[in-house]
């Protein structure tokens, strides 16, 4: 079989962002070498069937499968304001490169490609080397000038802190009972309602607090006039991971000699133990070829078929994070970080909560919320929590409904002086509160 070694150019040009994401966002060890080995070895193959058959129709899917989602997300806003829908998209994409392919010689056909793909290489990904290692991912901040919670008394007590996702305050929900609030005053907890969060996305809102308040920095996806924050390009899923994996929270707490426990969204870096059995952000600890798919046209077949597994996945970790906060015995000097996924969708707990199909989606979230403050009153009232710090927050409020502020959600404190506490602070900023907490 003869190879055509224009067709090497090809191969690279398509696989050239792909490989780029996997060498920045995976641990990877040889097993990378063995799938690139018989991805390249496959592609040697079916060269000479593209070559000499079907090549405008193969070359039409090629595009379309490893190009047109990249270049439609990076588009999206400007896509948007015209209306233009990725099926819309996905027929000019195709009406474009057909043309194309049949003006282009055919024993040009891979100096065609390569130049095309390359091209739309460097545009979504701003160069490879900025992904490379060329970003701001190392970014940490002094706490010296930052006087937050300067006056807290710091001592040697645990301090737990329990992220509530996507749970909004009493007044954007227009709630007026006072029954759960009573209920955490009893147990010793200070009440702030429609504190603000900078940001209305888990993704973002988690890796700035754990950075001390990373809104507006110079990092590029909290600058002020970044792009919108429902992007998700591997660029920033790569920085945003960073971010939170390797965070300023916990080396400014390992300096003080803290033990940090994590039965949250992800493990530290540095953690040599998984507490959970599974994290719902899972690190990327080997090549994982669904990653790849949802950067390409599978990306939306992807999503689709995704949310039963997805689904068990959130079953499992609520019920994993909810066993480990009941059965803990906080140590002194230790801080433990809890992330409970609720009251975010889906709207179910075991056989305690299912969603009701007669109310809104609307009316369905603040039940679902209703159920999660029941649930912890339970767990708190166990007196496990006696001689600990609690700092319990939402990370943004419930984002489904217009009317309803998604920026605003509640923050419970127990262990700490309520004169000590500042009226203006958002959520970002507890990190402040919980490195201040400790000698």
């Amino acid at each position: 079989m003869r190879f055509h070694s224009n067709f090497s150019y090809l191969y690279v040009s398509i696989l050239l962002p792909y490989i780029a994401y996997i060498f920045n966002s995976f641990d990877f060890g040889l097993s990378i070498l063995l799938y690139s080995f018989i991805i390249l070895i496959s592609l040697f193959y079916f060269e000479n069937f593209i070559y000499k058959k079907k090549w405008i129709f193969i070359s039409l899917l090629l595009i379309l499968f490893f190009y047109s989602e990249r270049i439609f997300s990076d588009l999206f806003y400007f896509f948007q304001q015209y209306n233009i829908r990725f099926r819309h998209f996905l027929v000019l994409i195709s009406l474009l490169v057909l043309i194309l392919l049949y003006r282009v010689n055919k024993k040009k056909i891979s100096q065609f490609f390569f130049l095309f793909f390359i091209t739309t290489t460097l545009i979504t990904e701003k160069i490879v080397y900025e992904i490379a290692g060329g970003g701001d991912y190392e970014i940490k901040y002094s706490l010296k000038h930052n006087k937050l919670f300067s006056n807290i008394s710091a001592e040697e007590s645990p301090v737990i802190l329990i992220i509530l996702d996507e749970y909004a305050s009493d007044k954007s929900l227009k709630i007026t009972d006072n029954s759960f609030r009573d209920s955490m005053n009893d147990l010793g907890f200070l009440y702030y309602d429609d504190i603000k969060t900078n940001e209305p996305y888990t993704y973002y809102a988690m890796p700035s607090l754990f950075n001390f308040n990373l809104n507006n920095s110079d990092i590029s996806v909290f600058k002020k006039e970044r792009i919108p924050k429902s992007i998700n390009t591997p660029k920033n899923n790569f920085l945003l991971n960073n971010l939170f994996k390797n965070n300023s929270l916990k080396d400014s707490l390992d300096s003080k000699n803290i033990k940090v426990e994590s039965y949250g969204l992800m493990n530290f870096s540095s953690n040599q133990i998984n507490n959970l059995s599974e994290y719902l952000w899972e690190p990327h600890l080997e090549f994982n070829f669904e990653e790849i798919a949802k950067s390409t046209i599978l990306n939306f077949l992807y999503t689709k078929e995704s949310v039963l597994e997805r689904s068990d996945k959130v079953d499992k970790f609520r019920n994993d994070v909810f066993e480990k906060l009941k059965k803990i015995s906080p140590i002194k000097n230790t801080f433990y970080y809890f992330h409970i996924y609720l009251p975010h969708d889906p709207f179910r707990f075991n056989n305690e909560f299912y969603y009701n199909k007669q109310i809104t989606e609307t009316e369905n979230y603040i039940s679902f919320r209703e159920f999660l403050q029941n649930k912890l009153i339970e767990i708190l009232d166990e007196g496990n929590f006696i001689d600990s710090r609690i700092i319990i927050a939402g990370d943004h409020g419930y984002r489904k409904n217009d009317s309803i502020d998604q920026l605003s959600t509640s923050v419970f404190l127990k262990g700490y002086n309520k004169k000590n506490i500042l009226n203006e602070f958002n959520v970002q900023d507890l990190g402040y509160l919980i490195y201040n907490s400790f000698k």
